[in-house]
């Protein structure tokens, strides 16, 4: 009775701030739902403030406060923001505290509020970073503190820390545009100059464009004498991005020539590697190259006035251009209206404000609205309808065509607490639910990206290293030859599936050089594996150092990290044979291979991956949720054989284990 009664006033305090969305939470989580759904900040911040109250014991309570935190922030409410960034560090373990000092740091600096504070965060952030061994933490952290330390007002403080930020990591142009301010904001105009170039071939971000001229016109107030200086440094720029690349291909010339584009030098240079680069594209070449030849081809031709071309060239890739391409969209809404085609400029704006609004696509849009309704009047809820149809993809029924006898292996490293990763496991649920496990095979490896994960384990670690271990996540690699990196939050869906599926659809073409088939069984809590290879191209095989590769995944774990995903499927839990797989040799046409997964041997591997990590990393806290059993009524086999060299996927199998209870 005492309980029902303290729910009844839970959920009451709470109908009374949530003016009847929230009838009856049956759970806090329901209750921390329908508070952080509230549209209007100020109305938002004290539903969750009602919730903290109601439910002080709950999980969601840390996350609650970080949801305040952002509120007060977009209000500007400088004290109520700190007060609530305080507890939300204070709500997460020692191991994940490091990443929250680093958040916070970096979104008060972004914010111009409260500085102080960022700053003393931004230092525990780096000592923090400092004990680890992981540089890339340590650069991306170090580039927090320089940021906040710029906005303080101590620009040379920030050069310095942002050149240690930049060690092994001298291309990154996002980094290097920073730098560049930092440098001119200490008196070093010529330095800045040629790192805000560097960063604008790199990266091509308007802004650069836009500091890369003001610091001409500084350096250089008469024309000409700018004009020459321009070039200089442009050429200068791009002799030593190739060279420094040491054998250039496509990638660093079409590069290259989008900057010759936008800064006008050598423009028939630039023509001809853009031209070049699309010319050698086939109907097998990898996704991401069809996709950044031809975007940047379309970017050379609008900065020569051929709004034809840039059009023409653009439409070839439209759906496969994620929305955060900024100079894509732009250049291609500003050709469309060049065209007096202002329909399909509004509907590439509207791709580019999706996920956020850069100032540049947020202008055009607005005023090319304006221009076709007469004011702005219902733009909001244009994009807002746009982001719900494209968060809301479905692929539809899957349509088989003729098969090559090919099963797709898309394997793909991922996080629960990585917020890209949102759209990236969207649309690999979207893509399991339109292909059947028989055409299309697949594993997801968890990792501790950038915060704890505990569907981490040893294997998936491991088999990160393997691919060369130096991206970012959510990537995914189809038959393990083609690499796609890059996602989002839940509105870059749609985007990321069909760019996967295309590169599926490309690999399902081509014809296998073997059979692989298994038989799955579960007896007595081992899960025996019966493999049946058969070589349909011996002499191509022969060349080959081959892998077989077993992989035990669980079909659906409930787990709900950061990133707000509940639900992860086909997450893999042991690798048989680590991550290069059992050593195969096919001499013989057919071979049959025998192998068994004990269950209960995997289960103690996996807790003591989790308590050694928990000791090393996380502190008193521990783990939020540990993840060390498995549901032996959802587990399936995923096999396949690897070319060891090449890492070229030659075939794949799943195969559903049988479930325990029904053996019982």
């Amino acid at each position: 009775m005492y309980r029902l009664i303290k729910t009844l006033v839970r959920s009451s305090l709470l109908l009374g701030i949530l003016g009847g969305q929230l009838l009856w939470a049956q759970t806090d989580s329901d209750a921390y739902r329908a508070a952080r759904g509230m549209e209007d900040p100020a109305q938002r911040i004290e539903a969750l403030q009602q919730f903290i109250a109601a439910y002080p014991e709950s999980e969601s309570s840390g996350r609650a406060w970080r949801d305040i935190y952002y509120a007060a922030l977009s209000l500007e409410k400088e004290a109520l923001a700190l007060e609530a960034a305080e507890n939300y560090l204070n709500s997460l373990s020692e191991g994940q505290r490091g990443n929250g000092y680093n958040q916070i740091a970096w979104t008060l600096a972004e914010n111009k509020l409260g500085l102080d504070a960022a700053a003393r965060y931004a230092e525990l952030a780096v000592a923090w970073a400092r004990t680890l061994e992981r540089p890339g933490t340590l650069r991306n952290i170090l580039d927090t503190q320089a940021y906040v330390l710029y906005q303080k007002g101590d620009a040379a403080a920030a050069e310095k820390i942002q050149l240690e930020a930049l060690e092994g990591n001298e291309n990154n142009g996002d980094m290097l545009g920073r730098l560049a301010l930092y440098q001119a904001g200490a008196g070093k105009r010529d330095a800045a100059i040629r790192t805000i170039a560097k960063a604008l071939l790199l990266d091509g971000r308007s802004e650069d464009l836009q500091h890369f001229h003001e610091w001409l016109a500084e350096a250089a107030p008469d024309a000409g004498k700018r004009k020459s200086l321009q070039e200089v440094v442009v050429r200068e720029t791009v002799d030593n991005y190739l060279k420094e690349a040491f054998s250039p291909g496509d990638g660093e010339r079409t590069q290259a020539a989008v900057f010759l584009a936008k800064t006008g030098v050598d423009l028939k240079k630039a023509t001809e590697w853009a031209r070049n680069a699309v010319a050698q594209l086939d109907a097998q070449s990898p996704v991401n190259d069809v996709v950044r030849f031809n975007a940047r081809l379309a970017t050379v031709y609008f900065y020569q006035d051929k709004y034809a071309e840039a059009v023409k060239t653009a439409e070839k890739v439209w759906d496969y251009v994620d929305p955060w391409n900024e100079d894509f969209w732009y250049v291609t809404g500003q050709s469309y209206e060049k065209l007096g085609k202002d329909d399909q400029a509004l509907a590439a704006y509207l791709q580019g404000v999706l996920v956020n609004a850069p100032e540049t696509l947020d202008g055009a849009l607005k005023a090319l609205y304006s221009k076709v309704h007469g004011n702005t009047e219902g733009l909001d809820e244009l994009i807002d309808k746009t982001r719900q149809e494209v968060s809301d993809f479905q692929p539809g029924k899957y349509q088989p065509g003729p098969s090559s006898g090919r099963v797709v292996l898309a394997e793909m490293f991922t996080g629960a607490e990585c917020g890209p990763c949102v759209s990236a496991n969207y649309a690999y649920k979207a893509l399991a639910g339109y292909y059947p496990r028989s055409v299309v095979a697949i594993v997801k490896y968890h990792m501790h990206i950038p915060g704890p994960d505990p569907m981490t384990n040893s294997d998936t670690e491991a088999r990160y290293q393997y691919y060369g271990g130096n991206f970012g996540m959510p990537t995914s690699f189809i038959d393990g030859g083609e690499k796609m990196t890059g996602g989002g939050p839940k509105v870059v869906t749609k985007n990321r599936y069909v760019t996967y599926d295309r590169s599926i659809r490309q690999h399902l073409q081509q014809k296998p050089l073997l059979t692989l088939k298994a038989k799955v069984d579960l007896q007595q809590d081992v899960v025996k594996i019966e493999v049946d290879l058969k070589a349909l191209d011996q002499k191509a095989l022969a060349a080959k150092t081959l892998r077989l590769n077993v992989a035990l995944v669980e079909r659906e774990i409930d787990y709900e990290g950061s990133n707000r995903v509940p639900h992860h499927n086909f997450v893999a839990r042991k690798l048989l044979g680590g991550a290069e797989g059992l050593p195969l040799q096919l001499t013989e046409k057919a071979l049959k291979l025998n192998q068994e997964i004990d269950l209960k041997a995997v289960e103690n591997d996996l807790a003591t991956y989790l308590d050694d990590y928990a000791a090393r990393r996380l502190g008193e806290g521990g783990w939020k949720q540990r993840l060390d059993k498995l549901d032996r009524d959802d587990l399936a086999i995923v096999a396949w054989v690897q070319d060891n060299d090449s890492k070229q996927v030659l075939q794949a199998f799943y195969q559903d284990v049988p479930a325990a209870s029904a053996a019982r």
